[in-house]
């Protein structure tokens, strides 16, 4: 299991613009202290509450913690399979032990503590739904840090103990109701619940009055969208002391890894074959030492086995991590927006150059780089405006020179001379540019459609020469359109 401590900046709550009227704050939902399911489990998910049980592949560190802390809160973020995994006996006894002789905590309080269990109840009614649990705990006054150690806060807060060297209630810092919006959007989630925390102090030991709170989210609350963007989250908690919420962004990344963990379930669940392709190969890409050859490849197989299982979300996320390293990956015969300066295509040779030749820098402007095309033009046209400036600042000094009025004709022949042979000069360079830069430019093309042909032939020659007893299915290019235009 993975554990990773981040620290975030609390964001207040937004004031007023101008001289508007802030909209009033909506009114927070009321946490429940008795275990209900606020919405009907879906069929395909009922083997949810099995698979979460299996052992763990021994590459896989998906299933993932996260403690964060935000101002006057602490929060745990868990996978299902990480809360399992936080409830064995030897993290609660080490961690408790960590703490008994700073706090002279009895032994019996101890064990007492090490026993309770404020939350089984509500965990219970999601252990067949596949729900992200996020823990709201209090920053306490006087915390007592001793339960810092490795594995020793996660698990702590998954069974809402606290730790202090002298308990004072604050209002503050008592969780009244807390919503995560997603794009903007109230989720509802599974489960908002509510339980007094467990605070161990100085030769005391007393369930107070201070709350923590527990939402339980469905995974398909955090889906990304059709083109595989992951949303962003804000959590809002309301504290007891009244006043507007506290919003705090949750890490983009921790979104992420928590969606690469539900692809576990959501090949799992599927009953044909694909579902034993998207399993396997989810398993495969947990292997730190993969090779990004084989990262591509298996990134892409996955992405198929989704989209032949009829899982546009999740294949959409896949395909979306495959083109984070390689954009131009063939899957499936849908086209996908291309990131901005992204071509997956190569003109025919001799076209840039000609393109080059005609107008200075459109080899540029129209391959590689826009900017570079617009900064060659107005170099050229600059050297050429110089160049014929000069010439006509040479014929005038001339001029003067035949007609002899200037009374200085030597110095209008040289003056004359200088000018022609610097405007001579500038041509010659202007020209030598736009011809260097025309080159440069079908260059630029040959090294590019060079690139595109090694991803052709990646893609496409494994496939065409694949043609081994048994294989089945439409090949690693199904759906691939490698062009020159």
């Amino acid at each position: 299991m993975r554990c990773c401590v981040i620290s975030l900046l609390m964001v207040a709550g937004t004031g007023a613009l101008g001289a508007q009227a802030p909209s009033p704050e909506p009114q927070p939902p009321v946490p429940t202290a008795v275990p209900r399911l606020e919405y009907g489990r879906e069929p395909a998910d009922s083997g949810f509450a099995a698979w979460r049980r299996l052992p763990v592949p021994r590459h896989d560190n998906t299933p993932a913690a996260w403690t964060l802390r935000a101002g006057e809160w602490d929060f745990l973020i868990a996978t299902p399979r990480a809360m399992d995994a936080m409830d064995t006996s030897r993290i609660v006894e080490r961690t408790l032990a960590s703490c008994a002789s700073p706090l002279h905590i009895a032994e019996d309080d101890m064990k007492h503590v090490a026993a309770a269990r404020p939350w089984a109840a509500f965990d219970a009614v999601v252990n067949d739904a596949p729900v992200v649990v996020i823990s709201i705990m209090p920053v306490l006054e006087n915390l007592n840090e001793c339960d810092s150690g490795n594995l020793g806060r996660p698990a702590m807060l998954r069974r809402g103990v606290r730790f202090v060297t002298n308990y004072i209630y604050d209002a503050t810092r008592d969780t009244r109701s807390a919503v995560l919006y997603v794009r903007d959007r109230a989720v509802q989630p599974a489960m908002l619940a509510r339980a007094p925390v467990i605070v161990m102090s100085r030769n005391l030991m007393s369930s107070t009055a201070t709350d923590e709170l527990r939402l339980y989210i469905p995974y398909d609350a955090l889906a990304p969208d059709s083109s595989g963007d992951l949303p962003d989250t804000e959590l809002r908690i309301w504290s007891k002391a009244g006043g507007p919420p506290t919003r705090i962004p949750l890490p983009p990344a921790i979104i992420h890894t928590i969606w690469w963990e539900y692809l576990r379930w959501r090949g799992a669940r599927i009953t044909t074959h694909d579902g034993a392709v998207a399993t396997a190969t989810v398993e495969r890409l947990a292997n730190p030492k993969l090779s990004t050859d084989d990262r591509r490849i298996a990134l892409r197989s996955l992405a198929g086995a989704f989209r032949a299982a009829g899982d546009a979300t999740a294949a959409a996320f896949v395909t979306k991590e495959l083109a984070t390293i390689d954009p131009c990956a063939p899957v499936g015969n849908a086209a996908r927006p291309m990131p901005r300066g992204v071509r997956c295509t190569a003109f025919p040779p001799g076209k840039t150059l000609l393109r080059g030749l005609l107008i200075p820098g459109y080899g540029q402007y129209s391959t590689w780089s826009r900017a570079a095309g617009i900064t060659i033009a107005a170099l050229t046209v600059g050297g050429a405006i110089a160049a014929i400036n000069l010439q006509a600042a040479g014929n005038s000094s001339y001029a003067k020179y035949l007609s002899g009025l200037s009374g200085n004709v030597v110095s209008d022949r040289l003056a004359a001379n200088k000018d022609r042979n610097e405007a001579r000069a500038a041509a010659v360079a202007t020209a030598g540019f736009w011809l260097v830069t025309a080159i440069e430019s079908e260059l630029q093309e040959r090294a590019h459609a060079r690139h595109v042909t090694a991803e052709h032939d990646f893609w496409v020659r494994p496939a065409m020469s694949s043609g081994a007893p048994g294989a089945t299915g439409a090949g690693i290019a199904a759906g691939a359109r490698f062009t020159f235009r």
